[in-house]
């Protein structure tokens, strides 16, 4: 059979094209496995996750010859967090509960060790002004448990969060008894009692007694950083793009539970150095600065340090692009301030549109829940753009590369590659 001239060179686009995709995916891989790592200890603030996987993220930068402000990749800053590094137990009647599958403890809670008597109250003890007063009688050094399932109206969640918040029963500890998934959280700030969620399977009004060991250290003033890099843009040096990505994760519940942060976002992280590669061999119009945020976990306090901190003026600084959550997009993508910043998401869906690159996209409008808020309180275009999909795991211990199946992420970094080219040739 006859081959063209024509047909080999389609072959070998062909061939170059999915030779690129495998080592793009390949990469993508590489960067969840490191950052994923057991011996990362889930990013957090616990044997200093934070610290190592900050260090990657900087010889990464290094590796693709990203520039350095001031000869330093860091910008260190500190805040206050509760933290479990030691041993954890929990026992009901005699039998072991394992952290991260049947129990978390809060991410704000004390201290506790001993064993206590339980207490089962439900939306009957607390809402009858008999029961309630009954019950309040014999909480001293007693462990309350609340089914939060008997408080289905949202008056009546309402009031139970104000009571747990203000521990008004004087309990040992609190136990919120879920029957959905265990989710965990950083905090700021410790409380002045011991919280905990446990599985429903794992107790009930007839559970007796709940043995603790739980050590709570309060860190303050914690030092962590930020790390940074820019390349230089070969038409407009003195304009600025940001693509960023929070690193940080949960850390460790404990010795022995570490949370992964696959998807919450070693993902973001891993696409925000994909655009420090592509860069690097096609160089931007405009300097593009790329921020691997801290403390986003605990209530996005690397941005907000960046924002109080700027390296360059931000009445500069012509977007932000913040990455979070990059690991699915089997649904499309969401873009937060989407329906706020009409010109960059008319943009957007004119690339996607040309580009063919079937994702849907639901626009959102302002919200406080990543790193791009703070810019655009100070009015700075900023979009958060993450995947939407059927992945499950969030906040948990289960957000494990080998769950991720990347099904949007090429698609959805090219829309981006073609929206960040699109925003410099206009010279927006």
């Amino acid at each position: 059979m006859k081959i063209t001239c024509r047909f080999r060179l389609f072959l070998a686009s062909l061939l170059i094209f999915s030779m690129a995709s495998a080592q793009d995916a390949e990469n993508v891989r590489m960067t969840l496995n490191a950052l994923c790592a057991p011996e990362m200890h889930g990013r957090g603030y616990v044997n200093h996750g934070d610290s190592l996987a900050a260090n990657y993220i900087a010889d990464r930068f290094a590796t693709e010859n990203a520039q350095a402000f001031n000869g330093s990749y860091f910008q260190n800053f500190g805040f206050n967090i509760n933290t479990f590094p030691e041993e954890m137990q929990m026992n009901i009647d005699g039998k072991d509960l394992v952290q991260g599958y049947h129990f978390l403890v809060d991410a704000a809670s004390k201290s506790i060790k001993g064993t206590y008597e339980l207490a089962w109250a439900d939306s009957a003890t607390i809402f009858d002004k008999a029961q309630f007063k009954k019950f309040k009688k014999h909480l001293n050094r007693k462990v309350v448990a609340f089914d939060v399932s008997t408080f289905r109206s949202a008056e009546s969640q309402k009031k139970l969060n104000e009571l747990i918040r203000k521990n008004k029963f004087h309990a040992k500890a609190i136990i919120i008894v879920t029957y959905g998934k265990l989710t965990w959280d950083a905090s700021q700030k410790q409380m002045k009692y011991a919280q905990f969620v446990v599985k429903a399977e794992k107790i009930n009004r007839d559970s007796k007694q709940i043995t603790f060991n739980v050590d709570a250290k309060f860190i303050k003033n914690y030092q962590t950083r930020n790390v940074i890099s820019y390349i230089r843009g070969t038409d407009y040096p003195d304009k600025y793009i940001i693509i960023s990505a929070h690193y940080d994760h949960l850390g460790r519940m404990g010795k022995y539970i570490y949370f992964p942060g696959a998807n919450d976002n070693a993902s973001g992280v891993a696409m925000m150095l994909d655009f420090v590669r592509m860069y690097r061999f096609h160089p931007p119009k405009y300097t593009i600065i790329f921020i691997a945020f801290a403390g986003e976990e605990a209530g996005l306090v690397g941005s907000k340090y960046y924002v109080e901190h700027p390296l360059v003026p931000l009445e500069k600084t012509r977007f932000v692009l913040n990455l979070d959550l990059m690991g699915t997009g089997k649904k499309g993508i969401a873009i937060v301030n989407g329906s706020i910043y009409q010109d960059e998401m008319s943009i957007l869906i004119e690339k996607e549109h040309f580009g063919r690159y079937n994702l849907p996209m639901l626009q959102r409008g302002k919200a406080a829940n990543s790193d791009h808020y703070w810019f655009s309180e100070k009015g700075v275009h900023s979009f958060f753009i993450y995947q939407m999909g059927d992945y499950t795991f969030y906040h948990d211990i289960f957000d494990a590369p080998d769950k991720l199946l990347l099904e949007g992420y090429t698609p959805t970094f090219y829309l981006l590659r073609d929206f960040l080219r699109e925003v410099q040739d206009r010279h927006m």
